[in-house]
């Protein structure tokens, strides 16, 4: 009770110059191997995770990834992509989400119900529903230039994510059309959804 609240800056993380740590996440699409090298800053990752738990929202997608991951890992991404279909890099980029990156409830984890930032998940090598979540919605916008929302399942105590899309969509908001996109679970196409989106509540992230 003596306490007070953190003032936080929700556009950008703090910069640190550490030296990088180096991951590897090996990953196969259509049965062609890729190797992904990601380097991060273990300080900033030590920061985000000694934060309080933050409410869904658009700093997770402002944080995005920091200019050493940026550096590394999302221009792998983006000249993996570079070669392919336009249909066929948002299903990397989702499976990618889905296969790469292991699937771990944070209570098994941690004990405790946190969300991750991007950077956060790519450094662990895995996530729930959520951190696979915000990792996803970052990957499609920094690396496929795509707008997406946050799909909020109440009483099931899930989330996706819908990506903006052009003729194939299921459902509009603000006059764009969206298709839903599942991280957590593999073997989903983006389009695929288990879950009741009329009792999905949506977060403009």
């Amino acid at each position: 009770t003596a306490g007070r609240a953190i003032t936080l800056n929700e556009n950008k993380p703090p910069a640190f110059h550490g030296k990088p740590i180096q991951k590897s996440f090996y990953f196969e699409y259509e049965s062609f191997p890729y190797c992904f090298k990601f380097n991060y800053e273990s300080g900033l990752t030590t920061y985000l995770k000694s934060l309080p738990d933050i409410e869904i929202s658009s700093v997770y997608l402002n944080y995005s990834l920091s200019e050493t991951a940026a550096k590394s890992f999302k221009s792998q991404l983006s000249e993996a992509v570079a070669s392919l279909p336009s249909y066929k890099r948002l299903d990397f980029i989702l499976q990618f989400s889905q296969e790469a990156i292991n699937y771990r409830s944070d209570k098994e984890t941690i004990g405790i119900e946190k969300f991750s930032f991007a950077e956060e998940t790519l450094a662990a090598g895995y996530g729930d529903c959520e951190d696979k979540s915000i990792l996803f919605g970052v990957l499609a916008r920094d690396i496929l230039n795509l707008k997406s929302l946050a799909l909020i399942y109440y009483a099931q105590e899930h989330l996706n994510v819908a990506v903006e899309s052009g003729d194939k969509s299921q459902f509009s908001f603000q006059n764009k059309n969206y298709l839903v996109c599942e991280p957590s679970g593999k073997g989903y196409k983006p389009g695929d959804n288990v879950y009741d989106l009329s009792k999905a509540s949506l977060v403009s992230w």
